[in-house]
């Protein structure tokens, strides 16, 4: 499983996800760069920034589990048009 997956799945199944668990969870240390690329690939990703230090936390913008299933899928299917 590439780096785009495992940033896209965790965000999908957790809602959101920081450098320090990119790092932590999955050894991946340019979280920005691969978040830069979803969005190339068009996937919507919100930013927002915690604490003093200015932590990056990546999201969906999205809070609802069905809403997120929802955008997962129309994401696929613009893809593959």
């Amino acid at each position: 499983m590439n780096q785009k997956t495992i940033v896209y799945n965790h965000i999908k199944e957790k809602g959101s996800i920081t450098s320090k668990e990119a790092i932590s969870l999955y050894n991946i240390t340019r979280l920005a760069a691969i978040v830069g690329f979803l969005r190339e690939d068009g996937i919507k990703i919100k930013t927002d920034l915690e604490g003093s230090r200015s932590l990056a936390r990546y999201s969906f913008g999205i809070s609802d589990p069905v809403q997120i299933q929802l955008t997962f899928r129309e994401e696929v299917l613009e893809a593959y048009e």
